[in-house]
């Protein structure tokens, strides 16, 4: 006879919250920003995180990294900003098998216009339901669940995209 594990009412409760928040904010986000900049919210990240760089551009490998997706998955991304004119392909001079995502002008242009859609989805989808002690409850117990599975990154976690961009975490987002 084998026993089956019991996962505690509140915590399966908490795991379902989770994925449900995550669904009906993503969409929401999603839907804003498809409607007021052609972006999907992954487009829009991807921009971001190469916007972050110092010189503008992303190793492949590192954009996979910072999203979370696939190398491939990445590549999909990329395919579609690039097609697009807002990001281009470069090579690594020194390693021809280092490719990167270069933003582009016009790339910056959208990211720049897109940036307060964003801001102003989430606090629409998000914030507006959330007191400062909560957004602070939250990082702590998401950066744990992160930690343990070995995903926790500072320059992928923290908050800031582009000149909003924290070097270090506070005490807070502990």
């Amino acid at each position: 006879m084998s026993v089956k594990p019991v996962i505690a009412p509140d915590r399966m409760g908490a795991w379902l919250n989770l994925i449900q928040a995550n669904r009906v904010v993503a969409a929401a986000l999603e839907e804003q920003l498809q409607l007021e900049s052609g972006l999907s919210l992954a487009e829009h990240e991807t921009l971001a995180r190469i916007a972050e760089t110092p010189d503008g551009k992303l190793r492949m490998a590192e954009l996979a990294s910072l999203l979370l997706v696939s190398k491939s998955g990445a590549t999909r991304i990329v395919d579609r900003l690039e097609e697009a004119g807002l990001v281009r392909r470069d090579v690594c001079l020194s390693d021809r098998r280092v490719t990167y995502a270069a933003l582009t002008p016009q790339g910056r242009e959208v990211l720049d216009r897109s940036m307060p859609v964003l801001r102003r989805g989430l606090e629409r989808s998000f914030s507006v339901y959330l007191a400062d002690t909560d957004v602070a409850s939250l990082r702590r117990a998401l950066r744990k669940v992160l930690e343990g599975h070995g995903k926790w990154d500072e320059s992928r976690c923290s908050p800031g995209f582009g000149a909003e961009r924290r070097e270090t975490s506070s005490p807070a987002t502990r």
